[in-house]
Protein backbone atom coordinates (compact mmCIF):
# COMPACT_ATOMS: atom_id res chain seq x y z
CA UNK A 1 0.00 0.00 0.00
CA UNK A 2 1.46 3.83 -1.20
CA UNK A 3 0.86 6.26 1.36
CA UNK A 4 1.87 9.73 -1.19
CA UNK A 5 2.06 12.63 0.22
CA UNK A 6 3.05 15.81 -1.85
CA UNK A 7 6.42 17.66 -0.68
CA UNK A 8 4.09 21.44 -1.30
CA UNK A 9 1.33 20.13 0.62
CA UNK A 10 3.29 18.42 3.83
CA UNK A 11 2.56 16.14 6.64
CA UNK A 12 -1.99 16.49 7.07
CA UNK A 13 -3.32 14.59 9.91
CA UNK A 14 -6.05 13.18 8.14
CA UNK A 15 -4.06 10.82 6.85
CA UNK A 16 -2.94 9.60 9.20
CA UNK A 17 -6.03 9.27 11.53
CA UNK A 18 -7.21 7.35 8.16
CA UNK A 19 -4.22 5.23 8.52
CA UNK A 20 -4.78 4.59 12.24
CA UNK A 21 -8.72 2.49 11.09
CA UNK A 22 -7.08 0.17 9.01
CA UNK A 23 -6.56 -3.38 9.97
CA UNK A 24 -2.85 -3.62 11.79
CA UNK A 25 -1.61 -6.34 9.60
CA UNK A 26 -1.64 -3.71 6.83
CA UNK A 27 0.69 -1.56 8.17
CA UNK A 28 3.92 -3.74 7.65
CA UNK A 29 2.51 -3.42 3.51
CA UNK A 30 2.25 0.40 3.74
CA UNK A 31 5.16 2.58 2.07
CA UNK A 32 5.22 6.29 2.47
CA UNK A 33 6.15 8.22 -0.73
CA UNK A 34 7.52 11.88 -0.87
CA UNK A 35 6.04 13.75 -4.37
CA UNK A 36 7.65 16.71 -6.04
CA UNK A 37 10.57 16.24 -3.68
CA UNK A 38 12.55 18.82 -5.98
CA UNK A 39 10.44 21.53 -4.50
CA UNK A 40 11.83 21.31 -1.15
CA UNK A 41 15.69 22.12 -0.53
CA UNK A 42 17.84 19.64 1.45
CA UNK A 43 17.22 20.54 4.80
CA UNK A 44 13.41 21.71 4.06
CA UNK A 45 13.05 17.92 2.94
CA UNK A 46 14.79 16.19 5.66
CA UNK A 47 12.45 17.63 8.06
CA UNK A 48 9.81 16.55 5.97
CA UNK A 49 11.12 13.26 6.42
CA UNK A 50 11.75 12.55 10.16
CA UNK A 51 8.39 14.49 10.66
CA UNK A 52 6.45 11.41 9.04
CA UNK A 53 8.87 8.99 10.30
CA UNK A 54 8.12 10.42 13.90
CA UNK A 55 4.27 10.69 13.06
CA UNK A 56 4.49 7.30 11.33
CA UNK A 57 6.42 6.09 14.99
CA UNK A 58 3.30 7.26 16.88
CA UNK A 59 0.32 6.70 15.48
CA UNK A 60 0.83 3.16 13.43
CA UNK A 61 3.48 1.84 16.03
CA UNK A 62 5.93 0.93 13.24
CA UNK A 63 8.01 3.26 11.09
CA UNK A 64 7.08 2.89 7.63
CA UNK A 65 9.86 2.84 4.63
CA UNK A 66 9.58 5.96 3.45
CA UNK A 67 11.25 7.57 -0.32
CA UNK A 68 11.26 11.33 -2.10
CA UNK A 69 10.95 10.73 -5.61
CA UNK A 70 11.11 13.86 -8.13
CA UNK A 71 8.52 13.11 -10.92
CA UNK A 72 9.87 16.06 -12.40
CA UNK A 73 12.55 18.69 -13.52
CA UNK A 74 16.20 17.93 -14.58
CA UNK A 75 16.05 14.81 -11.45
CA UNK A 76 13.20 13.51 -13.10
CA UNK A 77 12.85 9.93 -12.53
CA UNK A 78 15.12 10.28 -8.97
CA UNK A 79 13.93 7.55 -6.54
CA UNK A 80 11.65 5.71 -8.94
CA UNK A 81 13.57 3.06 -9.50
CA UNK A 82 14.41 2.34 -5.23
CA UNK A 83 10.75 3.03 -4.69
CA UNK A 84 10.29 -0.15 -7.08
CA UNK A 85 12.86 -2.08 -5.74
CA UNK A 86 10.98 -1.48 -2.58
CA UNK A 87 7.37 -2.56 -3.24
CA UNK A 88 8.81 -5.61 -4.84
CA UNK A 89 10.84 -6.75 -1.38
CA UNK A 90 7.58 -5.54 0.89
CA UNK A 91 5.42 -8.03 -1.21
CA UNK A 92 7.86 -10.69 -0.85
CA UNK A 93 8.47 -9.90 2.90
CA UNK A 94 3.85 -9.48 3.76
CA UNK A 95 2.15 -12.76 1.87
CA UNK A 96 -1.21 -12.27 2.74
CA UNK A 97 -2.24 -12.93 6.30
CA UNK A 98 -4.74 -15.49 5.81
CA UNK A 99 -1.67 -17.54 4.06
CA UNK A 100 0.52 -16.76 7.08
CA UNK A 101 -2.34 -18.00 9.48
CA UNK A 102 -2.58 -20.96 7.48
CA UNK A 103 0.95 -21.72 7.54
CA UNK A 104 1.01 -21.05 11.53
CA UNK A 105 -2.02 -22.93 11.92
CA UNK A 106 -0.46 -25.84 9.99
CA UNK A 107 3.14 -25.53 11.53
CA UNK A 108 1.30 -25.67 15.30
CA UNK A 109 -0.70 -28.74 13.83
CA UNK A 110 2.38 -30.70 13.22
CA UNK A 111 4.26 -29.76 15.94
CA UNK A 112 1.24 -30.70 18.70
CA UNK A 113 1.83 -34.19 16.23
CA UNK A 114 5.16 -34.71 16.56
CA UNK A 115 4.59 -33.73 20.44
CA UNK A 116 2.30 -36.47 20.81
CA UNK A 117 4.68 -39.06 19.32
CA UNK A 118 7.26 -37.63 21.85
CA UNK A 119 4.88 -37.89 24.46
CA UNK A 120 4.05 -41.49 23.84
CA UNK A 121 7.82 -42.25 24.03
CA UNK A 122 8.64 -40.05 27.06
CA UNK A 123 5.85 -42.23 28.89
CA UNK A 124 7.77 -45.50 28.00
CA UNK A 125 11.29 -43.88 28.81
CA UNK A 126 9.80 -42.26 32.22
CA UNK A 127 10.60 -45.93 34.48
CA UNK A 128 13.82 -45.36 33.07
CA UNK A 129 14.98 -41.53 33.70
CA UNK A 130 12.57 -40.60 36.36
CA UNK A 131 11.65 -37.02 34.69
CA UNK A 132 15.35 -36.37 34.77
CA UNK A 133 15.61 -35.21 30.56
CA UNK A 134 12.73 -33.26 31.05
CA UNK A 135 14.29 -31.18 34.11
CA UNK A 136 17.65 -30.42 31.54
CA UNK A 137 14.68 -29.42 29.05
CA UNK A 138 13.15 -27.05 31.76
CA UNK A 139 17.27 -25.94 32.60
CA UNK A 140 17.38 -24.67 28.84
CA UNK A 141 14.14 -23.00 28.94
CA UNK A 142 15.88 -21.04 31.63
CA UNK A 143 18.44 -20.06 29.35
CA UNK A 144 15.97 -18.83 26.83
CA UNK A 145 14.52 -17.00 29.14
CA UNK A 146 17.58 -15.29 30.52
CA UNK A 147 18.61 -14.91 27.05
CA UNK A 148 15.19 -12.93 25.98
CA UNK A 149 15.67 -10.86 28.54
CA UNK A 150 19.07 -9.54 27.55
CA UNK A 151 17.87 -9.26 24.10
CA UNK A 152 16.44 -5.58 23.98
CA UNK A 153 19.91 -4.33 25.54
CA UNK A 154 21.67 -6.31 22.91
CA UNK A 155 19.64 -5.00 20.32
CA UNK A 156 20.00 -1.59 21.54
CA UNK A 157 23.92 -1.89 21.63
CA UNK A 158 23.70 -2.77 17.51
CA UNK A 159 21.49 -0.06 16.90
CA UNK A 160 24.08 1.92 18.86
CA UNK A 161 26.72 1.05 17.16
CA UNK A 162 25.17 1.77 13.24
CA UNK A 163 24.47 5.50 14.81
CA UNK A 164 28.23 5.51 15.82
CA UNK A 165 28.95 4.77 12.26
CA UNK A 166 27.07 8.30 10.67
CA UNK A 167 29.41 10.46 12.01
CA UNK A 168 31.96 8.30 9.52
CA UNK A 169 29.51 8.09 6.39
CA UNK A 170 29.69 11.45 7.02
CA UNK A 171 33.45 12.01 7.10
CA UNK A 172 34.11 9.70 4.14
CA UNK A 173 30.93 11.72 1.68
CA UNK A 174 32.65 14.81 2.38
CA UNK A 175 36.29 13.56 1.28
CA UNK A 176 34.68 12.32 -2.06
CA UNK A 177 34.50 15.48 -2.72
CA UNK A 178 38.22 16.04 -3.16
CA UNK A 179 40.82 18.66 -1.92
CA UNK A 180 40.51 20.85 -4.93
CA UNK A 181 38.38 21.90 -6.96
CA UNK A 182 38.54 19.38 -10.16
CA UNK A 183 36.87 18.71 -13.55
CA UNK A 184 37.71 15.26 -13.03
CA UNK A 185 35.92 14.65 -9.78
CA UNK A 186 33.36 17.36 -10.38
CA UNK A 187 32.05 14.49 -13.65
CA UNK A 188 32.09 11.40 -11.25
CA UNK A 189 30.89 13.20 -8.22
CA UNK A 190 27.14 11.62 -9.46
CA UNK A 191 28.00 8.01 -9.28
CA UNK A 192 29.50 8.05 -5.48
CA UNK A 193 26.60 7.64 -3.93
CA UNK A 194 26.03 3.89 -4.53
CA UNK A 195 29.53 3.62 -3.94
CA UNK A 196 29.41 4.93 -0.42
CA UNK A 197 26.07 3.06 0.47
CA UNK A 198 27.95 -0.14 -0.27
CA UNK A 199 31.23 1.05 2.13
CA UNK A 200 28.66 1.64 4.54
CA UNK A 201 26.52 -1.33 4.32
CA UNK A 202 29.98 -3.11 4.62
CA UNK A 203 31.08 -1.53 7.32
CA UNK A 204 28.14 -1.56 9.52
CA UNK A 205 27.51 -5.63 8.49
CA UNK A 206 31.29 -6.02 9.95
CA UNK A 207 30.71 -4.52 13.04
CA UNK A 208 27.87 -6.81 13.47
CA UNK A 209 29.05 -9.48 13.11
CA UNK A 210 32.00 -8.66 15.28
CA UNK A 211 29.53 -7.76 18.12
CA UNK A 212 27.89 -11.04 17.28
CA UNK A 213 30.54 -13.45 17.62
CA UNK A 214 31.13 -12.21 20.96
CA UNK A 215 27.57 -12.78 22.52
CA UNK A 216 28.65 -16.16 20.42
CA UNK A 217 31.17 -17.04 22.78
CA UNK A 218 29.20 -16.26 25.48
CA UNK A 219 26.50 -18.30 24.74
CA UNK A 220 29.01 -21.28 23.77
CA UNK A 221 30.73 -20.72 27.48
CA UNK A 222 26.95 -20.87 29.08
CA UNK A 223 26.32 -24.15 26.85
CA UNK A 224 29.63 -25.64 28.37
CA UNK A 225 29.06 -24.52 31.49
CA UNK A 226 25.46 -26.66 31.21
CA UNK A 227 26.87 -29.56 29.55
CA UNK A 228 29.06 -29.99 31.99
CA UNK A 229 27.36 -29.99 35.35
CA UNK A 230 24.69 -32.60 32.98
CA UNK A 231 27.57 -34.62 32.40
CA UNK A 232 28.30 -35.98 36.08
CA UNK A 233 24.46 -36.27 36.20
CA UNK A 234 24.28 -38.34 33.57
CA UNK A 235 27.18 -40.97 34.28
CA UNK A 236 25.04 -40.60 38.08
CA UNK A 237 21.95 -41.69 36.73
CA UNK A 238 22.95 -43.88 33.97
CA UNK A 239 26.06 -45.29 33.99
CA UNK A 240 27.34 -43.85 30.98
CA UNK A 241 29.32 -40.62 29.76
CA UNK A 242 27.82 -37.73 27.02
CA UNK A 243 31.46 -37.34 26.38
CA UNK A 244 32.90 -33.60 26.05
CA UNK A 245 30.79 -30.38 24.27
CA UNK A 246 31.05 -31.01 21.05
CA UNK A 247 31.90 -27.11 20.92
CA UNK A 248 32.94 -27.21 17.32
CA UNK A 249 29.97 -28.66 16.16
CA UNK A 250 27.45 -25.62 17.44
CA UNK A 251 30.12 -23.12 16.76
CA UNK A 252 29.62 -23.66 12.84
CA UNK A 253 26.11 -23.34 13.38
CA UNK A 254 26.35 -20.12 15.05
CA UNK A 255 28.81 -18.63 12.84
CA UNK A 256 25.94 -19.21 9.80
CA UNK A 257 23.62 -17.37 12.12
CA UNK A 258 25.68 -14.75 12.71
CA UNK A 259 26.44 -14.39 9.09
CA UNK A 260 22.77 -14.00 8.11
CA UNK A 261 22.29 -11.50 10.89
CA UNK A 262 25.11 -9.26 9.65
CA UNK A 263 23.02 -9.41 6.14
CA UNK A 264 19.32 -8.80 7.08
CA UNK A 265 21.07 -5.25 8.26
CA UNK A 266 20.95 -4.23 4.19
CA UNK A 267 17.25 -3.92 4.77
CA UNK A 268 16.80 -1.36 7.33
CA UNK A 269 19.71 0.90 5.97
CA UNK A 270 17.75 0.64 2.23
CA UNK A 271 14.15 1.71 4.11
CA UNK A 272 15.76 4.56 5.70
CA UNK A 273 16.88 5.84 2.49
CA UNK A 274 20.78 6.96 2.50
CA UNK A 275 21.34 6.49 -1.06
CA UNK A 276 18.77 8.94 -1.87
CA UNK A 277 19.91 11.25 0.65
CA UNK A 278 24.00 10.78 -0.57
CA UNK A 279 22.14 11.48 -4.25
CA UNK A 280 20.99 14.65 -3.46
CA UNK A 281 23.49 16.40 -1.60
CA UNK A 282 26.35 15.03 -4.17
CA UNK A 283 23.57 16.16 -6.85
CA UNK A 284 23.41 19.69 -5.24
CA UNK A 285 27.40 20.23 -4.81
CA UNK A 286 28.07 19.02 -8.57
CA UNK A 287 25.47 22.00 -9.68
CA UNK A 288 27.32 24.02 -7.56
CA UNK A 289 30.96 23.10 -8.54
CA UNK A 290 30.12 23.13 -12.29
CA UNK A 291 28.69 26.60 -11.97
CA UNK A 292 32.17 28.14 -10.31
CA UNK A 293 34.28 25.75 -13.07
CA UNK A 294 32.27 27.03 -16.03
CA UNK A 295 33.34 30.63 -14.51
CA UNK A 296 36.80 30.25 -14.61
CA UNK A 297 36.49 28.53 -17.77
CA UNK A 298 35.01 31.56 -18.96
CA UNK A 299 37.16 34.31 -17.32
CA UNK A 300 40.49 32.21 -19.24
CA UNK A 301 39.01 32.19 -22.51
CA UNK A 302 37.95 35.43 -22.53
CA UNK A 303 41.58 36.43 -20.95
CA UNK A 304 42.86 34.78 -23.84
CA UNK A 305 40.96 36.29 -26.42
CA UNK A 306 41.86 39.82 -24.63
CA UNK A 307 45.38 39.08 -25.09
CA UNK A 308 45.20 37.73 -28.67
CA UNK A 309 43.86 41.25 -29.53
CA UNK A 310 46.92 43.01 -27.59
CA UNK A 311 44.76 43.91 -24.65
CA UNK A 312 47.31 42.14 -22.65
CA UNK A 313 46.75 44.37 -19.39
CA UNK A 314 42.55 43.53 -19.37
CA UNK A 315 43.71 39.86 -20.75
CA UNK A 316 45.84 39.62 -17.27
CA UNK A 317 43.14 40.81 -15.29
CA UNK A 318 40.80 38.00 -16.47
CA UNK A 319 43.25 35.39 -15.47
CA UNK A 320 43.68 36.70 -12.18
CA UNK A 321 39.88 37.08 -11.56
CA UNK A 322 40.28 33.17 -12.69
CA UNK A 323 42.68 32.85 -10.00
CA UNK A 324 40.88 34.19 -7.12
CA UNK A 325 37.63 32.52 -8.59
CA UNK A 326 39.68 29.03 -8.20
CA UNK A 327 40.85 29.96 -4.30
CA UNK A 328 37.43 31.35 -3.79
CA UNK A 329 35.98 27.47 -4.94
CA UNK A 330 38.78 25.99 -2.63
CA UNK A 331 37.84 27.41 0.45
CA UNK A 332 33.96 26.91 -0.33
CA UNK A 333 35.03 23.70 -0.95
CA UNK A 334 36.19 22.75 2.43
CA UNK A 335 33.21 24.83 4.03
CA UNK A 336 31.00 22.59 1.29
CA UNK A 337 32.48 19.18 2.80
CA UNK A 338 32.15 20.50 6.28
CA UNK A 339 28.47 21.31 5.52
CA UNK A 340 28.16 18.25 3.66
CA UNK A 341 29.05 16.03 6.48
CA UNK A 342 27.01 17.77 9.18
CA UNK A 343 23.97 17.31 6.93
CA UNK A 344 24.45 13.75 6.49
CA UNK A 345 24.96 13.24 10.02
CA UNK A 346 21.62 15.20 11.09
CA UNK A 347 19.72 13.55 7.98
CA UNK A 348 20.79 10.05 9.62
CA UNK A 349 20.09 10.97 13.96
CA UNK A 350 17.07 8.29 13.81
CA UNK A 351 18.67 5.17 12.11
CA UNK A 352 19.43 3.82 14.87
CA UNK A 353 15.51 3.47 15.26
CA UNK A 354 15.01 2.10 11.77
CA UNK A 355 18.24 -0.51 13.18
CA UNK A 356 15.99 -1.22 16.32
CA UNK A 357 12.59 -2.20 14.34
CA UNK A 358 14.23 -3.67 11.46
CA UNK A 359 16.86 -6.31 12.99
CA UNK A 360 14.44 -7.28 15.86
CA UNK A 361 13.78 -10.18 14.04
CA UNK A 362 16.35 -11.65 12.33
CA UNK A 363 18.30 -11.01 16.14
CA UNK A 364 15.14 -13.36 17.77
CA UNK A 365 15.55 -16.05 15.05
CA UNK A 366 19.38 -16.30 15.52
CA UNK A 367 18.92 -16.58 19.09
CA UNK A 368 16.24 -19.45 19.24
CA UNK A 369 18.40 -20.94 16.15
CA UNK A 370 21.34 -21.82 18.69
CA UNK A 371 19.10 -22.74 21.46
CA UNK A 372 17.46 -25.53 18.75
CA UNK A 373 20.67 -26.40 18.21
CA UNK A 374 21.76 -26.86 21.59
CA UNK A 375 18.99 -28.70 22.15
CA UNK A 376 19.58 -31.38 19.60
CA UNK A 377 22.46 -32.25 21.25
CA UNK A 378 20.78 -33.90 24.09
CA UNK A 379 18.90 -35.87 21.40
CA UNK A 380 21.73 -38.56 21.16
CA UNK A 381 21.41 -38.90 25.05
CA UNK A 382 17.64 -39.36 24.59
CA UNK A 383 18.48 -42.41 22.05
CA UNK A 384 21.07 -43.85 24.24
CA UNK A 385 18.21 -44.31 27.30
CA UNK A 386 15.91 -45.69 25.03
CA UNK A 387 18.31 -48.07 23.30
CA UNK A 388 16.48 -47.15 19.89
CA UNK A 389 18.74 -44.31 18.74
CA UNK A 390 17.37 -44.63 15.10
CA UNK A 391 13.96 -44.06 16.13
CA UNK A 392 13.82 -41.18 18.69
CA UNK A 393 16.74 -39.22 17.79
CA UNK A 394 14.74 -38.21 14.37
CA UNK A 395 11.39 -37.34 15.98
CA UNK A 396 12.97 -35.47 18.98
CA UNK A 397 15.21 -33.24 15.73
CA UNK A 398 12.05 -33.13 13.85
CA UNK A 399 9.87 -31.56 17.51
CA UNK A 400 13.04 -29.64 17.51
CA UNK A 401 12.84 -27.78 13.98
CA UNK A 402 9.16 -26.86 14.23
CA UNK A 403 9.30 -25.80 17.69
CA UNK A 404 11.66 -23.16 16.29
CA UNK A 405 9.92 -22.59 13.48
CA UNK A 406 6.73 -21.83 15.30
CA UNK A 407 8.24 -19.51 17.65
CA UNK A 408 9.47 -17.47 15.38
CA UNK A 409 6.74 -16.79 13.35
CA UNK A 410 4.88 -16.37 16.09
CA UNK A 411 7.17 -14.07 17.53
CA UNK A 412 7.52 -12.25 13.49
CA UNK A 413 3.46 -11.58 13.87
CA UNK A 414 3.24 -10.65 17.27
CA UNK A 415 0.64 -14.00 18.06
Amino acid sequence: MLVVISAKDGNEPAIWEYLKTLEERLHSRMVLVITHAELLPFEQLQALKEEMRSVSREHLGVQLPLYPITPAGERAGEGVEALRTCVQEVLKRSPLTDRRVERLLLATDRLLEEQGKVLNELHRLSKLDSGFLTSIDREIDRIQLQMEEEMPARLKAYAQYVQDCVPRLGKKSARQLGRFLSIRRTMILHKLPPVIDEWFYELVKSGIEERHAYYNKEFLNICQTHWNHVRPRVREQWDCDIGEFPAARLQADLEVYKERLGRSVYMPLKDFGIKPCLSKLFLDQEDVMRTELKLMLVMVILGALLGSFGEHGAGFACLGVALVLWLGSNLGLAWMQYRLSKQIVSAASEMSIAIDCGLRTPLYEAMISGLSDYRKLYADIRGQVAGGVEHLTPLLNARYDLFYKLTVQKHRFRI
